[in-house]
């Protein structure tokens, strides 16, 4: 079977922003695949309490965001920095 290459950052980056925005969530984890003939996203699961194992510097990007939740002027950048984390992963 081929395997494509995995999705590009920016393709996922803007899934988690729409997710984010419909869901009214911030920190979530999601599952997506590939069609293999046209290389759209399908999302197979949305974890509400997902593990983060893994994922580069989690716990500042935490930090940042529960400093957003307590601050509302932080919030635009604790959510890049979450976004950026699980994208890594």
């Amino acid at each position: 079977m081929p395997r494509l290459p995995a999705p590009s950052d920016d393709a996922m980056v803007a899934l988690v922003k729409q997710l984010r925005a419909e869901l009214g969530m911030a920190l979530f984890g999601v599952d997506v695949i590939v069609n293999l003939h046209n290389h759209t996203l399908t999302i197979i699961d949305i974890n509400i309490f997902p593990g983060y194992e893994g994922v580069p510097q989690f716990f500042s990007s935490l930090v940042s965001h529960i400093e957003s939740v307590l601050d509302p002027s932080r919030t635009s950048e604790a959510q890049e920095d979450i976004t950026d984390s699980q994208v890594e992963q």
